[in-house]
Order: structure tokens, then C-alpha cells, then sequence
């Protein structure tokens, strides 16, 4: 993992200043690779749902002075389970289509 720590374009992996202090509070709390793992989870999580509600995440935990950990936002990010309303059959009723071809044939 020492991979991580040496990526050039590794100041590209902290979108914003919460995201590189979180990076910081994993790394002074843990080993190198452990940190580095945790923070991966962390920006995979940002990458699959919206980046904005994990910085969000780590803002608050950083506020609550609360160790963080990929878990711990998860936690905080979680989706929220909306149910999706059932909706009646349309059922098409096409004499009136019927009607007009009718129409258009005595017409012609």
C-alpha cells in the first residue's frame, strides 16, 4: 500500500480540505497501510454515492472530535429507503382509434 502514499497525483485524492483531514486523523491514529485502506473505503463510498453528503459525514465527525472510519460514515450516509408507490394498470381502450381508421376508409 505504500503505493498510495507515493501516487503523483496523490493531492488529487482530497477533493476538498475535510477529505485531507480526515486522511490526517487516519493516519496520526493508525499504521500507514491501515490508514490508507480506511481512506480508500472512505472515497470509494464518496464515489458510489454523493460526495457532498460525505464530506457532510466527516465534517461531523471531525466536529464530535469522533475517530473516523469508513463505518462510522457509512453510517452517517446511509440511504435513506423511500418506497415507491404502486400505480393502477392503464388499460387502453382503442374502439375509438378503431373508429377513426373506419372513418378515413368510407372517406376514401
Amino acid at each position: 500500500m505504500e503505493a498510495f502514499a507515493r501516487y503523483k497525483y496523490r493531492d488529487d485524492m482530497f477533493p476538498t480540505l475535510a477529505f485531507r483531514k480526515a486522511y490526517d486523523a487516519l493516519s496520526s491514529s493508525s499504521s500507514g497501510v491501515k490508514a490508507d485502506l480506511e481512506y480508500l473505503r472512505i472515497l470509494h463510498l464518496a464515489a458510489s454515492t454523493m460526495e457532498s453528503e460525505v464530506e457532510t459525514a466527516l465534517l461531523l465527525l471531525a466536529e464530535a472530535r469522533s475517530v473516523v472510519t469508513a463505518d462510522g460514515v457509512k453510517a452517517l450516509v446511509a440511504p435513506s429507503v423511500t418506497e415507491v408507490p404502486e400505480m393502477a394498470v392503464f388499460e387502453v381502450d382503442l374502439a375509438s382509434y378503431d373508429g377513426l381508421l373506419a372513418c378515413g376508409e368510407v372517406g376514401a
